[in-house]
């Protein structure tokens, strides 16, 4: 747009040669008619349209050069008014609603919430339970087989389901019922092996000063009542032995007998399959006693408290890492925002100093012009003042002498 201001003046900036001998010519010719008049006070009509044709230029140059100002100060004053209206509300904004989210954090899972509490009441009831039984201990938890202990005693018990099977198939026929029946007293020999073991190693916690007498004897309690069964369920398996070897007799009417008179089962000798169904038995309930004995502390509740506080534990330092996450990601999230809206004031800033910068180059831009277009015209009326001088026989007009750029400048708006 400036250029466009400068090119419509550009033939009466620094005017050339030609245009300084047309100025001096008509100089010339209205010197030798001694025009204009020696008592003039005003500028001759020549004069008078030299100075209209320049100030002409000057004035379009001006209506050009103040809308393009006019054009920069509006795109100044927008830009001002999103920078310091937009921007900055929008700003306000982010960090208005990313304080409410943090404040609303803080009260939902902060230090000072109400979840935060009660977690934290919860570990700490579980540590002193814990503390209590570790003063009283003096020694960590004992426990050994604790990844492997349950899949040892499903093991065992399909091994039972493979033990116990062909006698109880005797009963419920070779099907499905006599299979789950048969894993069913797997799982009970495994269960009183479990309770065995547990309140034998149990009854060793000397500090807990147990009942050993008590614990011993249920102990040998469960321990009779396994061994029955397991000798029961041998006998039947030896009579299944017997039947299949001799085929005297059937064996629904064997085991009729049999059941009418309880002590002919207790009585019946066992040939080498019941003994070695016995033995089995004997062994895996004995395998499971064992692992259950080894497997515990020898303090019921050490284990249970020490699990307890490594959950709650667990649990508050859960809480309190997805409380940080959360504050984390509301910070960034807004962060970005405001960073986002930053980067938008920043670059808009430039761009009021840009405009600035033209606008005080259009403002200087406009005076050199004047100075310029002064100038200009100062050659062009001393073209004619020496032309018409050099033709005419009268004196010049008193103002020919006293021309020059700050007259001609006071011509220009």
């Amino acid at each position: 747009m400036s250029d466009n201001a400068t090119s419509i003046i550009s033939r009466y900036l620094n005017p050339d040669s030609n245009s300084l001998r047309k100025h001096g010519a008509a100089g010339e010719k209205d010197g030798k008619n001694n025009l204009p008049p020696s008592a003039i006070t005003t500028y001759s009509t020549y004069e008078q349209s030299i100075i209209n044709d320049v100030q002409g230029g000057w004035n379009k140059y001006l209506e050009v050069k103040n809308n393009d100002i006019a054009d920069k100060q509006q795109k100044l004053e927008s830009n001002r008014q999103e920078v310091s209206g937009t921007i900055v509300a929008q700003q306000d904004q982010f960090e208005t609603a990313k304080t409410t989210e943090l404040e609303s954090l803080l009260e939902k899972s902060g230090p000072n919430s109400a979840d935060r509490a009660s977690l934290r009441q919860t570990a700490d009831t579980a540590q002193e339970t814990l503390n209590g039984i570790r003063t009283l201990l003096s020694r960590p938890v004992e426990t050994n087989y604790t990844k492997i202990y349950l899949w040892i005693l499903i093991g065992l018990s399909f091994a039972e389901l493979g033990i116990n099977r062909v006698a109880i198939t005797l009963f419920m026929g070779d099907g499905t019922m006599a299979t789950v029946i048969a894993l069913a007293v797997g799982v009970i020999f495994l269960f009183f092996a479990h309770t065995t073991g547990k309140i034998l190693k149990e009854s060793t916690c000397t500090e807990r000063k147990p009942n050993t007498a008590r614990s011993h004897t249920a102990c040998a309690i469960i321990a009779v009542i396994m061994l029955v069964l397991m000798y029961f369920i041998a006998v039947i398996r030896q009579k299944v032995s017997d039947v299949q070897e001799g085929g005297q007799q059937s064996f629904e009417a064997m085991i009729g007998g049999a059941m009418t008179q309880v002590q002919d089962i207790i009585l019946t000798p066992l040939g080498q399959e019941g003994i070695f169904m016995l033995m089995l038995n004997i062994a895996v309930f004995a395998v499971g006693v064992s692992a259950s004995y080894f497997r515990h502390d020898p303090h019921p509740s050490y284990e249970a408290a020490d699990k307890k506080f490594d959950r709650a534990r667990a649990a508050l330092e859960r809480h309190i890492k997805l409380h940080e996450t959360a504050g984390t990601s509301i910070n960034q999230d807004y962060n970005k925002k405001i960073a986002f809206q930053n980067s938008l004031a920043s670059q808009k800033e430039a761009e009021i100093s840009r405009v600035v910068k033209e606008l005080e180059i259009a403002e200087k831009e406009k005076v050199n012009i004047k100075e310029a277009l002064a100038n200009s015209l100062v050659q062009m009326l001393l073209s004619y003042y020496r032309g018409n001088e050099s033709k005419r026989s009268t004196p010049p007009p008193a103002h020919f002498s006293t021309q020059n750029a700050k007259t001609c400048r006071e011509l220009f708006l």
